[in-house]
């Protein structure tokens, strides 16, 4: 069966090298994930391109929820080392319940990505290190964040509502600042704007929500796949 899924986007233009964010996720009354086909995601992202627009390094760190479980779990995807449930030092998934409020930040530096799990005071619950072809000077990389629902049965609704992000920074080699529309890649759509995407296309406005309180770092994004 075709996946089809929506997704929140905010990008930056190349040229930074982290992004934070705090993020309260769905709270069980606004999950919607009955089937084993059903996932939600939350999370930030640094990735190196080169001039084709083709990704030479990094990726996404955040947390999923669905596959018929209810709670959040950290994940890594990466582009040398794939996609992976994240686990701590004792070999245990890292899980968090629905409401749970956490700061994620990734950075990158020459040869490596770091990804850190927060309290929203900041401090560090979770540090970790992928080997990536990233860069610290912030060349050809672009940070975002996403929301997104994917599923494989079309039968009945998928829904994450209120997805609420925080204090989302983004940051170059010599500035680490809210993420604000001259952050924007211009590129993505054409105008410099956060992107709304549904697969099948045409959906946008009605299974994507958002309520922004300051542009972009502060919105409440919900996704309900009908």
């Amino acid at each position: 069966m075709a996946q089809v899924y929506a997704f929140r986007r905010a990008r930056t233009k190349p040229g930074y090298r982290k992004i934070q964010a705090d993020i309260t996720l769905p709270s069980l009354a606004d999950l919607n994930l009955d089937s084993t086909a059903d996932t939600a995601y939350d999370y930030v992202a640094v990735e190196r391109y080169d001039s084709a627009g083709a990704t030479l390094g990094g990726g996404e760190f955040g947390l999923g929820c669905g596959g018929g479980r209810i709670v959040w779990r950290v994940y890594y995807s990466i582009k040398e080392l794939g996609w992976q449930w994240q686990k701590d030092s004792n070999g245990s998934y890292i899980e968090y319940q629905p409401g749970t409020t956490l700061r994620l930040l990734v950075a990158t530096y020459d040869g490596y990505m770091k990804a850190w799990i927060k309290t929203t005071a900041d401090t560090t619950l979770y540090e970790f290190t992928y080997n990536t072809s990233v860069r610290n000077d912030g060349t050809g990389q672009k940070a975002r964040r996403v929301s997104t629902v994917l599923t494989q049965d079309t039968s009945k609704p998928a829904k994450a509502a209120n997805n609420r992000w925080r204090n989302v920074l983004v940051g170059t080699p010599t500035d680490f600042h809210s993420f604000v529309t001259s952050d924007l890649d211009p590129n993505d759509p054409p105008g410099a704007a956060p992107h709304n995407e549904t697969l099948p296309t045409g959906n946008e406005s009605t299974w994507i929500t958002v309520n922004t309180l300051n542009s972009w770092y502060n919105e409440d994004v919900t996704i309900n796949i009908t």
